[in-house]
């Protein structure tokens, strides 16, 4: 029975950077990033990884999709020459569907691990943030409030149950850890609890939950 495949490529920008996917029978066999001087040598390359494919299939049989129009009827021009070869203009059937989802799923993958959308990319750490937060608990409740508030004006609330401000107040902190100190380089927390502060900095012995 022929094997069953799939050669991909796409030019990615104006500098001639191309992807190039192979997948056979479901599975990948080839994929690269290459530069390209010109539409030709970008065929070039197709028809290597065919002459590759066919090296391995030429027993066995080949049906064929290539992504080039130049380069299917190239080959379908020169077919006499390679005998049991079927080049098909059109994804169709299970298999083909089948390879053809795998090459386009490396395809794209390798888009985004050398040249990444800017949604893609991790914005850099800001580096500064500062945040106040502050606690308050009621007499003759475990319920306490949070909050915490950066430079930039957000303003973060949280409510739960403790059995002291202290607690409370090192909840907030860590609070605004949660909120405020993800993807910064520095996060300096403002407090007006000396307590918090020499507990953190272990000059109290004070115990916390």
């Amino acid at each position: 029975m022929s094997a069953t495949a799939v050669i991909l490529q796409n030019r990615f920008s104006n500098d001639g950077a191309t992807i190039l996917s192979v997948a056979v029978d479901g599975r990948m066999v080839h994929e690269s990033w290459n530069h390209t001087v010109s539409t030709n040598d970008a065929r070039a390359q197709m028809i290597d990884a065919f002459l590759d494919l066919w090296n391995v299939y030429c027993e066995q049989g080949l049906v064929l999709y290539v992504s080039s129009r130049t380069v299917r009827n190239l080959l379908k021009e020169q077919q006499e020459l390679f005998d049991g070869l079927l080049i098909r203009d059109t994804i169709t059937g299970a298999m083909f569907r089948k390879t053809w989802d795998v090459c386009s799923a490396s395809h794209h993958k390798q888009r985004r691990e050398k040249r990444p959308l800017p949604s893609e990319i991790e914005k850099e750490p800001t580096p500064l943030v500062v945040v106040a937060t502050d606690a308050s608990k009621g007499k003759n409740s475990k319920t306490v409030g949070l909050s915490a508030v950066n430079s930039c004006g957000i303003i973060k609330t949280h409510e739960m149950e403790l059995n002291s401000i202290f607690d409370a107040e090192l909840s907030a902190i860590n609070f605004a850890l949660q909120q405020f100190g993800k993807n910064v380089k520095r996060l300096e927390v403002l407090t007006d609890s000396r307590q918090a502060i020499q507990y953190i900095q272990g000059r109290t012995s004070l115990q916390s939950t």
